[in-house]
């Protein structure tokens, strides 16, 4: 099951990696992932007690996030029904 994840994962990025590659790659990925979403739920149960603080910054940060895995992921079906304007 690992296997075709990981296949199906970097045909989803356009590489051609054996699977030891393809584990470490899928790895920092998914870590990348992990600490900005726990980050980012840091910053909005801190906006949500005070909407002072981030204001629209962590909505900039999430959209910049998609963007960069759009380019790390360019044939995901799932990131090709997202456009951006900019």
């Amino acid at each position: 099951m690992t296997t075709n994840h990981l296949t199906e994962a970097t045909n989803c990025a356009g590489k051609d990696m054996n699977i030891v590659q393809a584990y470490i790659w899928h790895w920092k990925l998914s870590m990348k992932e992990s600490f900005f979403l726990i980050l980012m739920s840091i910053g909005s149960i801190i906006h949500a007690f005070l909407p002072c603080f981030f204001k629209f910054k962590l909505l900039k940060l999430r959209i910049e996030r998609l963007k960069e895995l759009k380019k790390q992921l360019p044939h995901n079906e799932q990131l090709k029904n997202i456009t951006f304007n900019k």
